[in-house]
């Protein structure tokens, strides 16, 4: 088949997150099947350093920075049009709010139309139904978008339980048929890492730093923790919007000699920090799936998250690591206690993590998922 894959940003970005992994590691497995793949990325930055070790074809159109209206809709609407009317596309797959115009073009190309959500919320009310209330409507206006996308679209998939009855919540008469629950896969390079002893206790949080992870409440508990453990040491690796306002945080908490914050880093050197770590602390306030998380459990350290949203459905609490209450940085802090002083029992859970993902989230079996989607709708 002829697959072409659409993504805002890409997943050699400075503010790449589970959604640009994502679809790189797809359209890498969808390759490896013998499908013809493009994927057409929006390029804002790429971090320095960094090999783009894709073996599909990549299309780079210009990335848009205004927040309240993403204009990638229209570049990468007009990219993957050029495309598929050069090459003959048999699925359009998109996974954002950069869709918005992909319905109509895959009409004109006379294809099909998927649509992947990864985002932890959709908007309920239509565009319409919205202009009683113009400020909330352009704060939310890319989430319009992508609601029409979802609603004019030929299938949607979705990675969890949770996002597909969110899906069904949102939009209300669209065909449950239509919607496809498809685990994702962790990149194996994970479950082959070694976890290297460290006589120091050390936690790691990774992935964007924004508000909805969480961050806030992993810094509060952390005071906690260093009350009890000094030395202990909390390091932080990614980028986002709420960085300035975490370190400030931290800076009040007079924390800032114990909690580094590092940036991206590339996967080989994420990989070595998080084996050297005592306890990988993810604590969401919402997650679709959770993709950090699935690849912290499969890297045999203990993790430590909440119970909201999708992340029940990968950790079993007190068998693959700990769940806790959103929100709750004392319930966060005795967890982390806990688990600092209880090794063994963590250790354990790890090991029970780490098979759950290499037993059942693999990108073979997410690719082959997909394609079978595709095949019921390609003649």
């Amino acid at each position: 088949m002829k697959i072409c894959l659409t993504v805002n940003s890409s997943p050699w970005s400075s503010f790449k997150g589970g959604g640009q992994l994502a679809v790189h590691y797809l359209a890498q497995q969808l390759v490896s099947m013998g499908h013809q793949v493009w994927v057409v990325y929006s390029f804002d930055t790429i971090t320095t350093g960094v090999k783009l070790d894709a073996v599909y074809e990549i299309l780079w159109v210009n990335h848009s920075d205004i927040k309240t209206l993403n204009l990638n809709t229209i570049t990468i609407a007009r990219a993957v049009y050029q495309l598929g009317r050069k090459v003959g596309l048999d699925i359009i797959h998109g996974n954002g709010d950069e869709t918005f115009f992909l319905p109509w073009i895959a009409h004109k190309l006379k294809t099909k139309f998927m649509c992947t959500t990864h985002a932890p919320t959709i908007v309920a009310r239509g565009f319409f139904s919205s202009l009683s209330r113009p400020l909330q409507l352009l704060k939310e206006l890319n989430l319009h978008l992508f609601r029409s996308a979802l609603t004019h679209s030929d299938g949607i998939i979705t990675y969890s339980r949770y996002s597909s009855e969110m899906v069904q919540r949102a939009l209300g008469n669209y065909p449950k048929e239509k919607i496809f629950q498809v685990t994702p896969g962790v990149h194996p390079s994970w479950c082959e890492l070694v976890r290297k002893k460290n006589e120091e206790y050390a936690l790691i949080f990774f992935g964007r730093i924004e508000y909805e992870k969480g961050i806030d409440v992993l810094i509060r508990a952390f005071k906690k923790v260093v009350a009890t453990y000094p030395q202990c040491m909390l390091h932080m690796v990614g980028e986002g919007n709420y960085e300035r306002t975490t370190r400030a945080l931290a800076q009040s908490l007079h924390l800032s000699g114990n909690i580094h914050f590092h940036g991206w880093k590339k996967l080989a050197d994420l990989q070595k920090m998080v084996g050297e770590s005592t306890i990988c602390v993810l604590p969401s306030r919402v997650e679709s799936f959770g993709l950090s998380i699935s690849e912290a459990m499969a890297s045999g350290v203990p993790v430590i998250s909440t119970n909201v949203a999708a992340i029940p459905e990968l950790i079993t609490h007190n068998e693959t690591g700990l769940l806790v209450q959103p929100d709750d940085p004392d319930g966060l802090g005795n967890a982390i206690l806990y688990a600092l002083g209880n090794g063994e029992k963590m250790n354990a859970m790890a090991v029970n993590a780490r098979h759950k993902i290499q037993s059942h989230f693999t990108w073979d079996k997410t690719a082959r998922a997909c394609v079978a989607i595709y095949e019921q709708y390609v003649q």
